[in-house]
């Protein structure tokens, strides 16, 4: 039985909430949905050790660069502050630098993946230039 799937529903409501907080700039609101929205993911991901699909390595991988997503989320708690706010960006940006590693470790290196990864790196230096 496929038990990562129960708390989907929740997960996209929690992401609803989160949408209207952030649209309507409820710091309070987005500092407790965001993290959560973040472990409800890890716990589908855990949850999907229980499939008889399972493929546990690669999980396991996933599942620490959401860890480190959640991190980052709780270091967002307090965006007022900038070295935070840094440090949680740097957060996110190793755990996507870890998401693209695992992704390219369990499906290896295509020639399309250097388009994409130029996209990526793109966007990368335009946010992060905004931000700085």
């Amino acid at each position: 039985m496929y038990y990562s799937l129960y708390p989907v529903p929740i997960h996209l409501v929690l992401i609803g909430l989160y949408l209207v907080a952030r649209n309507r700039n409820d710091l309070k609101r987005t500092a407790i949905i965001q993290p959560v929205v973040t472990l409800v993911a890890l716990v589908i991901a855990a949850l999907s050790f229980l499939s008889p699909a399972a493929m546990p390595e690669y999980t396991i991988w996933i599942m620490i660069g959401m860890s480190l997503c959640f991190l980052a989320d709780i270091f967002n708690i307090d965006m007022t502050k900038a070295k935070i706010l840094y440090a949680a960006i740097g957060v996110f940006v190793i755990a996507y630098m870890e998401y693209a590693i695992t992704f390219t470790r369990f499906n290896g290196w295509h020639r399309q993946d250097w388009i994409v990864s130029g996209v990526f790196f793109l966007i990368y230096l335009i946010l992060m230039r905004l931000y700085w």
